[in-house]
């Protein structure tokens, strides 16, 4: 069923076209504006308010508007529908059509032997095959502009892979709501609004306790009566602190209901701050917000998680509020965050500057520790208010304010932010009818998560000041929390569900509903944090690495469409940043803070080396310190100890902290032979030659000189480990390490440059590097040692035995060297690229070294297959030998594939 809709609430609708001011004169922008702003906007009073903001709203993007290139600005002509083909397919186009045409003339003949058909066949085929060099080509110039920009121009590079990216969203077409089912667009938007405004109306429950809400709508009164009777006013802001205020957000976020941009603020220079600071003080003078700065556009976005696409509660609504709103909500903001925080529960780990929310699932990891320790049962109960931010009771917000510290004109100007909101949903460039909020804070609003802190604060104190919960030690640490998400820890039953009484009895004074879905007492499956416990491991959370890899696997199929795959993708060296800044964060998320076992730490690593294999093209058999040290890399667990290593740095120098006064207890009566996650830092310190934690928490060190000494540490042990594995085996002699660092690639990948042929190539010659290219030699080296193990199959059957000769010649075993040297059938191109090879260096070192190099089989090989291993050579011919002998090397390959499947 559909919806009708009065479409004339579209008709104001309209596109806003973003500008790239990298391509707009901002000098002269701000030369326009100064003299418009001046001419323009020289009165201020109450009554014109919201007319002086549009105004000024409209001389902003009109000025940037005329200043768009002609290109940019001619987005309104009339665009050609369908896709544009380059000539030569557009001729091809034109045959098939005019031999389809023949062929339709001809009475539609099917015979194969009709010539008609035939030429009709023939130009389809044609055509296909244009079109699929065509998008070929495209791919392959994709992957090199992708190569190019990670060198030059670091903000393109992301934004070419984010376009790359495949990210599996797709708009619902339907919509189920009250029973009805929408597929207009319209109706959607429309539905969308009724759905919103349904959440942003208080409504009432059998439990919600009622005599609380009179008291506390009464309680507000009064104090809206006292501090307009006692005025506390705001204290004026200079145009320092307001231009350092817009210039701390950020770029590239939408444009408002106007079309501004933090950029048009930005840009705008000290007319615009002037402007911005008349407008801050005189709001802060007479407590009074225009509409215009109050509303706001909201979009539904897909929360994801499996979750249905038609219905609402699938989505989050996010609002897009007023940019100048969002400047004099931050400045407003940036007077009370020191008071808030200073009356802020410990435990609130969420939204918070300084405080990490991993330290939430941390707490929880010392706990189950202690439990163990002491064999006490421990109870924990995850909670979640439902729909937390959007049902935010408005009266209760101002009231756990003022006793959050806020009064006079401060707690005045908060209040006058939640009066009157409305918002318009946004949904397929169509604009919905006004949604009038009267409860909830918006997502996407400035003050909307210390609002929301604020307003569970009280219950967490209640917890904190009379100790329900449970302990670790004399450290009170019953309810470790991030914004909405409450944790509830007890080691007894009774006090277990006397907290849950208190905090059954503050959501109904407070007018929210507790999640049934998301709250439980812990339980296999339970999800914290993004962490999943259990019950029944040793460390309770042996579904957290199998669930960490497969959304590891999710986003590296993600990236396939930029090229983060082995063959004919991107340069392992382009691969492996990818993998840097997209897998591993997601990989290791929420690992840092927990304890894996021996078998969990073993899944990481074999997943971690398959993927980097696999970015490589190298085989299974490849030796792992040989994958790693090819890409200038340390293990996954390498990475995960550097990860723990410097968030015990973050806690320990955050004083003042429950975290830190856990590190201080926990280091000292907890023994080694624990399952404390402070006695896994002992032990990560001891293996890295670090400073002892004991020493390290008295005097902690700072942040960025702490995470250079961890990662030197980690990395220097990492790489040694790795090079002496390396030249303990002898399949790898013609592997040079000597010169590995971490994060430099080896030069196999480093001088590949940004064509993707060359990482092909190159790909043959790291097999032969890593003793993985397979020859005769090899064949039969296995099959002697199956041999062993199978004597009585030879018997039975006969020998069967592989012959280590080269097919090709037939004379010699066909090692490596016979392969690259000496190969009759090869031999023109073993001389042609050899040759090469030679005349480079004759012209670089000393004859006498030119004749050592001669008459040496070995030195031959080192110089075909790794010329780094020479010290003497520098960058420059060391770069040209590996491009002439990653020809060599493929060229040998292409032509033994060739014969051997001939013969």
């Amino acid at each position: 069923m559909e919806k009708s809709i009065d479409e004339s609430t579209n008709s104001d609708n309209k596109c806003v076209r973003k500008i790239d001011w990298n391509k707009i004169d901002t000098n002269e922008y701000e030369r326009k504006l100064s003299h418009k702003l001046d001419s323009e906007l020289q009165n201020l009073d109450l009554e014109s308010l919201d007319n002086f903001i549009d105004n000024l709203c409209e001389i902003v993007t009109d000025t940037a508007r005329e200043l768009v290139p002609s290109k940019q600005n001619s987005g309104s002509r009339t665009r050609r529908k369908g896709r544009v083909w380059p000539p030569h397919i557009v001729d091809i186009i034109r045959k098939e059509k005019h031999c389809f045409w023949k062929w339709k003339q001809a009475g539609q003949p099917k015979s194969k032997d009709n010539k008609y058909f035939k030429e009709l066949k023939q130009t389809k085929k044609d055509l296909r095959s244009a079109q699929r060099q065509l998008e070929a080509s495209k791919r392959q110039d994709n992957l090199i502009n992708i190569m190019e920009l990670r060198e030059t121009d670091q903000k393109q590079f992301y934004k070419l892979i984010k376009r790359q990216r495949d990210h599996n969203y797709i708009s619902t077409s339907v919509l189920r709501y009250n029973d009805k089912i929408f597929s207009d667009s319209i109706a959607i938007c429309e539905t969308w609004a009724d759905y919103f405004q349904e959440l942003s109306t208080p409504f009432d429950n059998e439990f919600f306790d009622n005599s609380y809400k009179q008291l506390v709508e009464d309680d507000v009164k009064i104090l809206q009566d006292l501090f307009n009777t006692n005025k506390e006013p705001l204290e004026f802001l200079s145009e320092d602190v307001v231009g350092k205020c817009i210039m701390s957000f950020k770029n590239g976020k939408a444009a408002d209901e106007q079309g501004i941009t933090i950029e048009h603020l930005k840009y705008g220079g000290q007319p615009v701050i002037k402007i911005i600071v008349k407008l801050v003080n005189f709001i802060f003078q007479h407590i009074n917000l225009p509409s215009n700065l109050k509303s706001g556009i909201c979009y539904p976005v897909f929360k994801n998680g499996g979750k249905p696409r038609e219905m609402p509660n699938s989505y989050r609504k996010i609002t897009v509020t007023s940019t100048i709103g969002k400047v004099v909500e931050k400045l407003h903001l940036s007077k009370n965050v020191n008071i808030i925080k200073d009356k802020q529960s410990r435990l609130q780990k969420g939204f918070t500057v300084g405080e990490c929310p991993s330290v939430a699932a941390l707490i929880l990891t010392e706990l189950k520790a202690e439990a163990k320790k002491l064999k006490k049962q421990l109870i924990i109960t995850f909670s979640d208010a439902q729909k937390a931010f959007d049902i935010v009771w408005h009266s209760g917000l101002m009231r756990e304010m003022y006793k959050g510290g806020m009064t006079g004109d401060n707690w005045l100007l908060f209040n006058e932010w939640y009066k009157n909101l409305e918002s318009s949903v946004m949904w397929q460039s169509i604009k919905s009818k006004p949604v009038h909020e009267f409860q909830g804070v918006r997502q996407g609003g400035v003050w909307s998560p210390t609002a929301y802190k604020v307003f569970i604060n009280t219950l967490l104190k209640t917890f904190e000041m009379n100790g329900l919960g449970a302990h670790l030690g004399s450290i009170y640490c019953g309810i470790p929390t991030v914004a909405d998400d409450v944790t509830l820890i007890s080691n007894n039953p009774y006090e277990m569900q006397t907290m849950l009484n208190v905090l059954s009895d503050y959501a109904n004074k407070h007018r929210y509903i507790i999640s049934s879905q998301k709250s439980c007492t812990l339980q296999y499956g339970t999800t914290h944090l993004g962490i999943d416990h259990d019950v029944n491991s040793k460390y309770g959370v042996k579904d957290c690495v199998p669930n960490r890899i497969q959304t590891a696997r999710k986003t590296v199929y993600a990236l396939m469409g930029a090229g983060l795959h082995g063959l004919n993708g991107l340069n392992p060296k382009v691969s492996m940043h990818l993998v840097k800044i997209y897998v591993l964060p997601r990989l290791l998320y929420g690992l840092d803070s927990i304890i894996l076992s021996v078998s969990d730490m073993k899944l990481l690593s074999v997943y971690y080396t398959k993927l980097l294999k696999q970015i490589q093209h190298l085989p299974e058999r490849t030796s792992t310190s040989a994958v790693y040290l090819l890409l200038g890399q340390i293990p996954v667990e390498a990475e995960l100890h550097k990860r723990m290593l410097n968030f015990f740095g973050n806690i320990i120098r955050n004083h003042g902290s429950v975290e830190r006064d856990v590190a201080i207890r926990q280091l000292a009566v907890m023994p080694r032979d624990s399952n404390s996650w402070f006695v896994k830092i002992v032990d990560l310190t001891e293996q890295y030659g670090l400073p002892s934690p004991h020493d390290l928490i008295n005097v902690p060190p700072g942040k960025i000189e702490w995470k250079n000494i961890v990662r030197k540490s980690i990395s220097s042990y990492w790489i040694d480990l790795l090079k002496s594995d390396v030249k303990s085996k002898s399949s790898l002699k013609f592997l040079n390490v000597n010169n590995i660092t971490q994060g430099k690639t080896h030069n196999v990948w480093d001088s590949c440059g940004t064509e993707p042929f060359t990482s092909t190539m190159a790909s043959i010659k790291a097999k032969i590097m890593c003793g993985t290219y397979t020859l005769q030699h090899d064949r039969a080296k296995f099959d002697r040692s199956l041999h062993l193990y199978c004597q009585y199959v030879w018997t039975l059957y006969g020998s069967g035995r592989t012959n280590s000769a080269c097919k090709l010649c037939g004379k010699g075993s066909e090692d490596i060297k016979h392969f690259l040297l000496y190969c009759e059938k090869l031999r023109d191109i073993q001389e042609y690229f050899l040759n090469i090879i030679l005349v480079k260096l004759y012209d670089y070192v000393d004859m006498e070294v030119y004749n050592e190099i001669l008459s040496s089989e070995d030195l031959q090989l080192k110089v075909i297959i790794d010329c780094s291993s020479f010290e003497f050579l520098d960058e420059s011919i060391i770069s040209n030998i590996e491009c002439v002998s990653r020809g060599y090397c493929y060229r040998l390959h292409q032509r033994r594939a060739s014969l051997l499947q001939i013969t």
